[in-house]
C-alpha cells in the first residue's frame, strides 16, 4: 500500500467535508426555489481495468508490465440564473496495482462561477487536486472540461512511487463596462502547491499574479486587449523568490457562432533571488534577472457531430521544479460523433519546459502524452468505453528518457447532462 493510502485520507476527507459545505450552503442559498434558478445534478461513476508497459515512466534498467483496475465517482453540479452560472466537479479516484504494491485514493474538485449584471462582471474559477506523484506530475493530454485553460503547468514530470501533491488554483476576474466598447478588468492567480513524503527534487511553493488592464472592441466580432501584471513565487522548502512583472496583448476574434480563436503577445521580466538553507544543494546565494517573450494561440471549432479545441504557444508558469520556466506547449483534443451512440475522443499533449534559471536545470523536460478513446452508450446513460495511451518524455540534463504504452477498458454511468 502506497504512501498516499496510509497518509492522505485525513486531507482527503476534510477536503470533501468542506467541499460537501459549501455545496449545501450553495443549495441553501441559491438553489431550486426561485422558479428562474436552475439546479442540476449529473453523477457519474465506472469501473475500470488497464495494462501498463512501464506505469512508473522507469528510465534505465528492466521495465515492468503491469495490470490495475480503479474506480471513479464524481458530479457535476449547476446552478444557473438569469444573471449567473456555477459548475462544481468534485471526483474520488480508487486505483490498486496488486504487482507494484500501488495503492490510492485520491480527490480533486473544478470549480466556475460568474455573475453578469448590467455593468459588471465577476467570476472565479479553479481547482483542488490531491494525488500521488505518479498521476500528478504528468499533465493530461485532454483538456479540462470546466476549466479548459488554467493559467500554469506545475508538473515536474518526475515520477515518483511515494509521495504525494496538493494543488490549489484561484482565478478570480472582475470587469466593468466603461462605455458600450471599452471595458477595464482585474484578474489576479493565487496558487499553492505541497508536496508530502516526496524527495528535494519536488518543491513546494506559494504563488501569487495580479493583472489590470482594458478590452476595446473593435467590431461585433473582435476585441483587442492590453493587460499589466506582477507576480511572485516563493518557496517553501529552500530560500528562493522569483518576482516578475510584463505585458500582455490579446486579440480575440470570432470566425462564425462556432469558431473563435485568440492570439495573445507576452513579455516578462524576472528577478530571481535563491540562498542556501538547510539541506539545500545550492552552494552559494544567487540572483539573476531573466526576460522573455511568448506567444499563444487558442481556437475552439464546434459543428454538428464533431469539435476540435486547440492550444500552441510559450508561457511562462511557476513549476513544482524550482522557479519559473519558459514553458512551449502543443495541446489538441478532436471528438467526434460516429452515431447517437458512438463516440470518438482523441488528443495529444506536447509539453517543453526550460528553467529561466541555471541553478534549476536539472528541471528541464519535454514530455508527449496521446491518448483515443472510443466510447459505446448500451443505453442514454450506461456506457462501456476502450482506449489507449503513450507517454515519451525526455532529461536533457540528465540524458534520460522514458517510454510508455497503456490501454484500458471499463463500464460506467453517466446521468444526463443539463436540461433547458
Amino acid at each position: 500500500m502506497s504512501f498516499l493510502f496510509r497518509s492522505s485520507n485525513a486531507r482527503i476527507t476534510e477536503f470533501w467535508c468542506s467541499a460537501l459545505g459549501a455545496l449545501i450552503f450553495l443549495v441553501g442559498s441559491g438553489g431550486p426555489a426561485a422558479a428562474d434558478e436552475y439546479f442540476y445534478v449529473q453523477p457519474r461513476a465506472f469501473v475500470s481495468t488497464e495494462v501498463d508497459s512501464n506505469r512508473d515512466m522507469v528510465t534505465s534498467g528492466p521495465t515492468t508490465t503491469s495490470e490495475g483496475y480503479g474506480a471513479q465517482a464524481g458530479a457535476t453540479i449547476g446552478i444557473a440564473t438569469p444573471e449567473s452560472d456555477t459548475t462544481i466537479r468534485p471526483q474520488l479516484d480508487y486505483y490498486d496495482f496488486p504487482n507494484l504494491s500501488e495503492t490510492a485514493l485520491e480527490g480533486r474538485a473544478d470549480f466556475a462561477s460568474s455573475l453578469n449584471a448590467q455593468r459588471n462582471q465577476l467570476g472565479i474559477s479553479g481547482e483542488y487536486d490531491h494525488r500521488e506523484l505518479f498521476g500528478s506530475e504528468l499533465a493530461s493530454a485532454t483538456f479540462n472540461s470546466v476549466n479548459p485553460y488554467l493559467p500554469t503547468t506545475p508538473e515536474t514530470g518526475r515520477i515518483s512511487v511515494s509521495g504525494a501533491r496538493s494543488l490549489l488554483t484561484v482565478v478570480p476576474k472582475y470587469e466593468y463596462d466603461l462605455t458600450q466598447r471599452l471595458d477595464l478588468d482585474v484578474s489576479g492567480i493565487y496558487q499553492n502547491l505541497n508536496y508530502s513524503g516526496a524527495s528535494a527534487n519536488y518543491i513546494s511553493y506559494d504563488y501569487y499574479d495580479v493583472s489590470a488592464g482594458a478590452d476595446w472592441k473593435l467590431s461585433p466580432r473582435s476585441d483587442l486587449s492590453l493587460a499589466v501584471d506582477g507576480s511572485s513565487e516563493s518557496a517553501k522548502d529552500i530560500d528562493s523568490v522569483t518576482h516578475g512583472h510584463g505585458i500582455t496583448l490579446t486579440y480575440n476574434y470570432q470566425w462564425s457562432k462556432v469558431f473563435t480563436g485568440s492570439l495573445s503577445l507576452v513579455g516578462e521580466q524576472y528577478d530571481i533571488r535563491i540562498a542556501p538553507s538547510n539541506g539545500a544543494v545550492i552552494p552559494a546565494p544567487s540572483k539573476t534577472t531573466s526576460s522573455g517573450v511568448g506567444v499563444q494561440y487558442t481556437t475552439t471549432w464546434i459543428g454538428e457531430i464533431s469539435q476540435l479545441q486547440l492550444i500552441i504557444g510559450r508561457t511562462f508558469t511557476p513549476s513544482g521544479a524550482g522557479g519559473t520556466f519558459a514553458s512551449d506547449q502543443f495541446q489538441a483534443e478532436y471528438k467526434r460523433n460516429f452515431t447517437p451512440r458512438m463516440s470518438l475522443d482523441v488528443a495529444a499533449h506536447y509539453i517543453q519546459d526550460v528553467a529561466l534559471s541555471d541553478l534549476y536545470d536539472a528541471g528541464n523536460y519535454d514530455y508527449l502524452i496521446a491518448t483515443a478513446d472510443l466510447k459505446w452508450m448500451l443505453t442514454r446513460t450506461w456506457f462501456v468505453a476502450g482506449g489507449v495511451q503513450y507517454v515519451k518524455e525526455r532529461y536533457p540534463e540528465s540524458a534520460t528518457s522514458a517510454a510508455s504504452s497503456m490501454a484500458h477498458v471499463l463500464f460506467g454511468y453517466e446521468g444526463l447532462g443539463r436540461q433547458y
